[in-house]
C-alpha cells in the first residue's frame, strides 16, 4: 500500500523498471564499494569491516572510487547523477555506524563473481564515456586479484 512509503526507510515502487533500478544502483554502488573495501582491509590486516570507521584511508578510497569510477553508472542507465548520490551517501553513512560490523574474509568469498558483477560493469561504463578506469579501480581489482593468489606453500 502507497501508506508504508510514509514509514522512514521504506521506499513504495509502483512505476515499472524502477526496482530494476534500484537494483543495479545497490550492485553496482552499495556492493562495489563494500566489495572493494574488504579485499583491501583483508590484506591491510583489518579483518572487521568496522575497521573503516574513521580510517585515514579507506573511506577517501571509497569516495574517489564512487567520484571517478562507479559514478559512470549514471551514464549507463540514464539516469541523473542526483539519483545515484544519495545511494552513495547511504551506503557510506552504513559503513560508518558501529554495530554494523562484518568480517572481511567472510565477505571476501566468490571473488571473480563479485567482480564481474559488481566492479567490471563500473569499468566497461567508464569505457562506454571514453574514459578509462581509475588508478582505483585499478587497485580494486588488483587487490582482489593479489587476494586471489596463493603464497608460498599454499
Amino acid at each position: 500500500p502507497p501508506q508504508l512509503g510514509s514509514v522512514p526507510g521504506v521506499v513504495v515502487r509502483s512505476q515499472p523498471k524502477c526496482l530494476e533500478l534500484d537494483i543495479a544502483l545497490k550492485l553496482r554502488i552499495a556492493n562495489g564499494l563494500h566489495t572493494a573495501m574488504v579485499y583491501a582491509m583483508s590484506l591491510g590486516g583489518l579483518f572487521e569491516t568496522d575497521g573503516c570507521i574513521g580510517h585515514p584511508d579507506i573511506l577517501p578510497y571509497l569516495e574517489q572510487l564512487f567520484e571517478r569510477d562507479i559514478v559512470h553508472v549514471c551514464a549507463e542507465l540514464r539516469i541523473p547523477r542526483l539519483q545515484a548520490t544519495p545511494v552513495f551517501s547511504e551506503w557510506m553513512s552504513r559503513l560508518q555506524h558501529p554495530h554494523f560490523g562484518l568480517g572481511c574474509l567472510f565477505v571476501c568469498q566468490n571473488a571473480m563473481q563479485k567482480m564481474g558483477i559488481r566492479l567490471l560493469p563500473s569499468v566497461r561504463a567508464a569505457l562506454g564515456t571514453g574514459e578509462r578506469p581509475s588508478e582505483f579501480m585499478t587497485f580494486a581489482i588488483a587487490v582482489m586479484l593479489r587476494f586471489l593468489t596463493p603464497v608460498g606453500d599454499q
